[in-house]
């Protein structure tokens, strides 16, 4: 009978400590007066242990000095205070009454600190908030993670400002002192019959007199029946963060852009536990489901618009997307005509006649997506083709028939007349290089309706002649470079691209 006993009790033991979670913070809050002889002793103590990074939230509470309030003299009362300076750790948990004139309470403390972090908690504590000029408004969220029968409870709320110079006692500063408490001392009622999760709003006004680094919120459980506090949370307002919602609708889907006709994959994506969703799809099929991931089919090019209502049986919450969905279809790709092309030795044809730039050529002798090289290919035809890709992923190509032609002259070169003209094709200059004999000479560029665009005349060329061309204001196309003299003659073929 004592086995099972004992076995009962170590269960209970284990489920309870498991229930329970590490605490954060202390609640330090001392009595004090400016007046008071002992009391450096205690606002010293308070500053060590917050100088060591030991983990307290301090609230001083003054009385018969500048700053005391209605809400630190309520306090000191709450407490039944006896003598100044008195130390309150977590409420009734521990009190230390007195302090000295020139020694810091530290070394006292501190191990009153260590013990109680030991303990664990049933609660924990979130202050969040936001200010809309000098209006602050806060949450305070309060969780039940663990067994606790008190019902008692309140949740308190205190504003602290720190490094206020005042020479006091041989001391020339006060800490952690008491501005305000919201809504008042007394605190705000909470139960969990509701729920395991409570949340509180409060709003206070800011005092521009007050330091703004120097300012922190403190916010604290405590059960009235014994006054002991159960746990703490502090924040500086300068680090406040807006509460985040409990429960918030959202969705995400994939994908959310395409290229044709096809499925998207939507995921409810919320804060809380939604037990309903409506969802309603622009442009896609089905129109409304309620289902909680649903398959969406969207057929017709266009952006369209997303939207999610869910419920949790309490609350209902709206997420809205516009345009969240598109189906953009292949994107226009044009590959316009490439100049015919020598087949010597001046290759590669760099191509760019591919519309949208960026995309890649592709199909017999191109190399590097971009370089065509007639002189490897010989005289035919070539068919290429360019293809583009848009920044959706969408595809879409255009061909092209590219055409190598000999360019050795038009006719026979009979009249051993040598001539050559590079580089072709040209972006405007070149040379144009003659080896004849040939008196009164002439040069000509004609275009491709017979029209002369170029002309150089009464040439004596005995073994060799170089001339330098520029057709760069001349319109992309192909020329014929002519050059004759007597009865002698040779034309070729040249190739202005721009």
């Amino acid at each position: 009978m004592k086995k099972l006993i004992f076995t009962l009790i170590a269960v209970f033991t284990l489920t309870f400590t498991f229930a329970q979670v590490p605490r954060e913070n202390v609640l330090l809050e001392i009595g004090t007066g400016g007046w008071c002889v002992y009391c450096p002793g205690a606002a010293m103590g308070a500053d060590d242990l917050h100088a060591n990074g030991d983990p307290v939230a301090i609230i001083e509470y003054h009385n018969g000095d500048p700053y005391a309030t209605t809400e630190s003299n309520a306090r000191n009362s709450y407490y039944s205070i006896s003598g100044y300076p008195t130390a309150w750790f977590d409420g009734s948990y521990n009190t230390v009454v007195g302090g000295s004139a020139t020694q810091s309470m530290y070394g006292t403390y501190l191990p009153i600190v260590t013990a109680r972090m030991a303990i664990p908690t049933a609660f924990t504590l979130e202050i969040m908030g936001d200010a809309t000029g000098d209006t602050y408004n806060i949450v305070v969220r309060v969780n039940k993670v663990g067994t606790y029968t008190g019902t008692n409870l309140k949740v308190r709320f205190a504003v602290t400002e720190s490094d206020i110079q005042y020479n006091w006692q041989n001391q020339s500063e006060m800490n952690f002192v008491c501005r305000d408490m919201v809504p008042t001392e007394a605190g705000t009622a909470v139960s969990f019959a509701s729920g395991d999760q409570q949340e509180i709003n409060l709003s206070f006004q800011y005092n521009n007199t007050w330091v703004e680094e120097e300012v922190e919120l403190i916010a604290f459980i405590q059960d009235d029946a014994n006054k002991q506090v159960l746990h703490c949370a502090k924040v500086m307002i300068t680090d406040l963060e807006p509460a985040a919602p409990t429960f918030a609708a959202g969705f995400f889907a994939d994908p959310t852009d395409m290229c044709d006709p096809g499925y998207a994959q939507f995921y409810s994506d919320c804060i809380g536990t939604p037990i309903s969703w409506k969802w309603t799809f622009e442009g896609g099929y089905p129109a409304v489901s309620y289902e909680k991931n649903p398959e969406v089919f969207y057929q017709a090019v266009g952006s369209y618009d997303v939207r999610l209502i869910v419920s949790d049986g309490t609350h209902i919450d709206t997420a809205f997307s516009s345009k969240y969905i598109s189906v953009h279809g292949a994107p226009e790709v044009t590959f316009t005509d490439v100049p015919e092309l020598c087949d010597e030795d001046w290759d590669p044809y760099e191509l760019t006649e591919g519309v949208p730039g960026g995309g890649t050529y592709s199909g017999p002798y191109v190399t590097e997506g971009m370089y065509f090289h007639p002189t490897e290919a010989g005289v035919g035809e070539y068919v290429l083709t360019y293809t583009y890709t848009d920044e959706y992923g969408c595809v879409n190509s255009d061909q092209q028939t590219v055409i190598v032609t000999s360019c050795t002259g038009i006719g026979d070169n009979k009249d051993n007349v040598g001539l050559q003209v590079y580089p072709n094709p040209t972006q405007g200059l070149m040379t144009v290089t003659i080896d004849a004999s040939m008196d009164q000479a002439q040069i000509r560029i004609i275009d491709m309706v017979g029209k002369i665009v170029y002309e150089q005349a009464n040439i004596n060329i005995n073994g060799s002649y170089k001339a330098s061309v520029d057709l760069s204001t001349l319109p992309q196309g192909i020329y014929f470079v002519t050059v004759s003299g007597g009865d002698k003659s040779i034309s070729k073929k040249v190739f202005l691209t721009k």
